[in-house]
């Protein structure tokens, strides 16, 4: 007996211990899980007038005393978000025809990350964010407000503030968004960047390699100008002596009669010499070498003359023979 209760005691704490594992992790499944919210995107005229809201689509939160979780819904947030100038857009609304306190300013506000107030009725309304301005205000009491506030686009919280008047002995309620710093998610679509086209890199041509430059061949020196030989001087001519006296000219000898049917010679004139004391001494070598010449030219033209005589004798002698041989 003692060893079974011992079992099973020990086995009704293991079976405690898993069920309460279980009940642990289906809590932390069950248990909700507070996400970011996003506003709406899109801009809104600061001015007092809710035309430019939709109450369905810019809702954000709903408003209770101290934000509480639990309380009464007597008030509503809107919000909307403009990514071009990164400004925050908020409505607070009464709602049940409940009325806000205007006479206290300070108690209305919107503020961001928990810190200071990015916008207030003392901000003033110029165009320029922060705006604010009153929703049907009277100077006492209003339906509540609007405003806008610089606020760069990420992760943020965010806390609308407002004062409901009663009958209370303060005569007002503080409102504020459940959780009072509600997790807000700005977020902004980058654009999407067109990749520039790609170039496609032109090839360099390989750079054509230079000839190398042929080398200039060294001039050829100049000859140096062959000297002039100096003139030779003219020799000065002999002085032609003076005449002795004329030598009387030669009578031709007398041409005989012709004899048959000769024709009679033509009588040569007789060339007459200069007299032998006119000469000059230097000119006896060329009149002697002339002669010489012509003596030779003479007997060559003979002698060529009597071998072609000779020839042609042979040949008829030749011929004569071959004839008689014949008869």
């Amino acid at each position: 007996m003692r060893g079974f209760t011992g079992r099973r005691m020990r086995a009704s704490t293991r079976s405690a211990a898993m069920i309460a594992a279980g009940v642990l992790a289906i809590s932390l499944v069950i248990v909700p899980t507070v996400i970011a919210a996003q506003p709406s995107s899109g801009k809104v005229t600061v001015d007092g007038n809710t035309g430019d809201w939709s109450l369905g689509a810019d809702f954000f939160a709903n408003m209770t005393p101290g934000g509480s979780a639990g309380g009464a819904v007597l008030a509503k947030l809107y919000l909307r978000y403009d990514c071009d100038d990164e400004v925050l857009y908020a409505l607070v609304l009464m709602q049940n025809g409940e009325k806000a306190r205007q006479n206290d300013p300070p108690e209305n506000y919107i503020r961001i990350d928990g810190s200071g107030k990015a916008v207030q009725p003392s901000s003033g309304n110029d165009g320029t964010p922060p705006d604010f301005a009153w929703v049907n205000g009277d100077g006492e009491l209003a339906d509540g407000w609007e405003a806008s506030a610089p606020v760069p686009p990420g992760d943020h919280t965010v806390r609308a503030h407002i004062k409901r008047a009663d009958d209370s002995d303060d005569g007002y309620t503080s409102l504020d968004n459940i959780g009072q710093n509600a997790p807000m998610e700005l977020v902004c679509a980058q654009p999407t960047e067109t990749p520039a086209p790609t170039e496609r890199p032109t090839q360099t041509p390989a750079p054509t390699q230079t000839a190398a430059p042929t080398q200039t061949a060294a001039p050829t020196q100049t000859a140096a100008p062959t000297q002039t030989a100096a003139p030779t001087q003219t020799v000065a001519p002999t002085q032609t002596p003076a005449p002795t006296g004329s030598v009387a000219p030669t009578t031709a000898p007398n041409t005989p009669a012709p004899t048959g049917n000769v024709s009679p010679a033509t009588s040569r004139p007789v060339r007459t010499l200069p007299p032998t004391d006119t000469l000059d001494a230097s000119s006896g070598p060329v009149s002697t070498g002339a002669s010489l010449v012509f003596i030779l030219l003479g007997v060559g033209s003979l002698a060529t003359v009597v071998v072609t005589l000779g020839g042609r004798r042979r040949s008829l002698a030749r011929v004569e023979v071959k004839e008689t041989d014949k008869h």
